[in-house]
């Protein structure tokens, strides 16, 4: 999987993701429905159990204007134009992973154990560990 924003100037909104197969053969995805800074303000990982993916976010991207994540989950098993969901039910769930920048994803890393189906997320101070789950029947 690859895609995302650009992280340095001239900070081009590019919501364009693509998945490359073991032949070399590149598929374009689904756009994603947020920018999607991965290298500092966004976390992007796979879900050990169901194989989907994970864009966890700010909210906002102004400094002082984050207020919580947004939590996504890409499945490219899904039909194009239904392979974004968000997961609203698992936004509140998500720790601040770091102190001096709430809100935000800086200096965090995740590490998929997929013998244990679990995400660790390894922050500058703390280590938190995730078991995901499939959205509940009305989020279909």
């Amino acid at each position: 999987m690859f895609g995302g924003s650009q992280a340095a100037p001239p900070w081009t909104n590019v919501r364009k993701w693509y998945q490359l197969d073991d032949t070399g053969k590149v598929t374009r995805l689904d756009d994603s429905p947020v920018d999607s800074y991965a290298a500092t303000s966004t976390l992007f990982a796979v879900d050990p159990v169901s194989g989907k993916h994970l864009l966890i976010r700010a909210n906002d991207f102004g400094y002082k204007k984050t207020t919580g994540y947004w939590f996504y989950e890409l499945d490219v098993t899904r039909k194009p134009g239904e392979q974004w969901a968000r997961r609203k039910d698992l936004e509140t769930a998500v720790p601040q992973f770091n102190p001096r920048s709430p809100n935000r994803a800086f200096c965090t890393v995740s590490v998929p154990l997929p013998e244990y189906g679990v995400n660790p997320f390894m922050g500058r101070e703390k280590v938190w560990t995730s078991k995901h789950a499939a959205p509940p029947a009305t989020e279909k």
